[in-house]
């Protein structure tokens, strides 16, 4: 039916008297208004001015009543999250509000730009793009794997943003120069666009009768039970009857798991369906799938990636080494405990009867780590490890920690106004390490519970002493998220996963945020201890 435009002021902020910016408003409007395609006009992009704001802009609506302005009565957004930024922003980032903040908005919310992975006619990431792309592929990605994420990107915010509710919703760019650093989505020349394969993925995930799962998790045990929301969008005036078919999609195509149930949405309106998963006893990739038909025609469909896993055996085969551990909350001694490992709290005095020292969340700034400390250079000496996991929880500024003698941890919390912030995937720099063991690098993104998969926090981690990157992420992978330090025999294991929550069963039902067990990363804190306990004796 056309095309809905909303034209925007050919200047980013303003420059010149404000008589000379209500002539030049003047003639826009007056060049332009009989366009029927134009629905708003957008006098200031990303910036703001009172004087256009408070005083041109209630003129020129005495010229043209019809139409509304950004940023007077329409509030506009550019969240560039999961791609620029952290997978969500729960604070001010670049030229968007915190994502509650935008839903409960009181006056009209616009996301008219939220997805940062830009390519070119030919595929190419543009000149934006050069920082993020490592940040979510990798390093050695392919351009069947950039496009495939650019689907994937704009269906995932979508998708949220209509469950969110937000009045409008306009995804960045449909058609550009070519000749920039954003791009748009059609290759080939102007004269003979093809649409990508992002047309029609928003199509699917702009469907006025549409639907959405909400799940941030991706990693599973084999025959867990979990409760979901399915969402079922009707943004016609008219009501809508249909159906909505459930389930697991196996590695074959083929539902393993499948329900269906017939269903009403009031118009404007949306349908909130629980729905409880039994996950198969088998491991590998899987799908959750939920489709929506109207009249027995597939209207919409939405999926998440699942890994499912062999749980995490309690009984686990027993260790005869010792593991002291340094932990308040004794999440990491009570998971350990169940897998009869010979586990106790640190104590200095006994610091020559232990194999490796865990210390746990922040630690390494207690009064128990701190009086060990003259004994941490002979142990070390003697070959044995001290794993310290997230030391920077709850350093909010900047702090240099001493954590042996002679070893220095340079912790720094950035700003990240506008870029970064934390980070959900992790790339290992040798999937086959034993740190790494059972665990693919698929498996090492969106880990469960946590705002957005929260895995890295949104610190720097540094050393001037010796030492080997396990594993990045962040911005062109410029952050080490594990990394090892030798000293004399030993080593000491910085790991900055964070595991608190994940470890043991602590989610609250219908909390899509709330961390649970992740079995992932309990396979890791296995592996990781498995590694220093085995270096040792080797």
């Amino acid at each position: 039916h056309g095309m809905l435009l909303q034209d925007e002021w050919m200047f980013w902020t303003t420059s010149g008297s404000k008589e000379q910016i209500a002539k030049e408003f003047t003639r826009w409007l007056e060049d332009n208004w009989n366009h029927p395609s134009i629905i708003i006009w957008d006098a200031l992009n990303e910036s703001s001015d009172p004087i256009v704001q408070n005083d041109i802009v209630p003129e020129m609506k005495k010229l043209d009543p019809a139409r509304p302005w950004e940023s007077v009565d329409v509030v506009e957004e550019h969240p560039y999250i999961y791609s620029l930024g952290p997978v969500m922003n729960d604070r001010k980032f670049g030229f968007a509000r915190a994502l509650h903040d935008i839903g409960k908005s009181a006056a009209p919310a616009m996301l008219n730009e939220f997805c940062w992975w830009w390519l070119d006619k030919d595929f190419r990431p543009t000149s934006l793009m050069k920082d993020v792309v490592e940040r979510w592929l990798g390093p050695h990605w392919t351009t069947e794997q950039l496009i495939a994420h650019q689907s994937f990107l704009v269906r995932e915010l979508v998708e949220l943003f209509r469950r969110m509710r937000v009045d409008a919703i306009q995804p960045f760019v449909y058609l550009s120069n070519n000749d920039g650093p954003t791009a748009n989505w059609f290759a080939g020349d102007i004269k003979n666009l093809k649409p990508k394969p992002v047309l029609a993925t928003l199509k699917n995930a702009f469907s006025p009768f549409g639907i959405s799962i909400e799940l941030w998790d991706r990693h599973f045990s084999s025959g867990e039970n979990r409760s979901i929301s399915v969402h079922v969008f009707n943004d016609s005036p008219a009501l809508k009857r249909g159906a909505v078919r459930f389930g697991i999609v196996g590695p074959d195509e083929k539902w393993c798991v499948q329900e269906s149930h017939a269903l009403s949405v009031d118009p404007c309106d949306v349908a909130v369906i629980p729905v409880m998963l039994s996950f198969p006893n088998t491991t590998g990739e899987f799908r959750i799938r939920a489709e929506l038909f109207e009249q027995e025609h597939l209207v919409a469909f939405s999926e998440k990636v699942a890994h499912i896993l062999e749980p995490v055996e309690k009984a686990a085969r027993p260790r005869p080494e010792r593991i002291a551990v340094i932990d308040a909350n004794a999440e990491i001694a009570t998971f350990l405990k169940l897998r009869r490992l010979d586990v106790e709290s640190f104590s200095p005095k006994n610091i020559k009867e232990y194999d490796v020292i865990v210390a746990n969340e922040g630690e390494v700034r207690s009064k128990v780590f701190q009086n060990g400390f003259d004994a941490f250079k002979k142990f070390l000496e003697e070959g044995k490890t001290i794993a310290l996991v997230e030391p920077e929880r709850g350093i909010e500024s900047n702090e240099n920690l001493l954590v042996a003698p002679g070893v220095v941890l340079q912790i720094q919390k950035r700003k990240d106004d506008g870029r970064g912030g934390y980070d959900s995937y992790v790339f290992a720099e040798d999937i086959n390490h034993a740190l790494w063991d059972g665990i693919t690098q698929e498996r090492l993104k969106m880990f469960n519970g946590g705002y957005g998969g929260e895995v890295v926090s949104q610190h720097d981690v540094t050393t001037d002493s010796e030492h080997v990157v396990m594993a990045r992420c962040g911005l062109k992978l410029g952050v080490p998220a594990v990394f090892v330090i030798p000293v004399g025999r030993g080593k000491i294991i910085v790991s900055r996963l964070q595991l608190r929550g994940r470890l043991a069963e602590t989610a609250t039902e219908n909390d899509p945020f709330a961390r649970r067990i992740d079995p992932v990363l309990q396979r890791y804190l296995l592996n990781l201890l498995g590694y220093a306990l085995g270096e040792k004796r080797d």
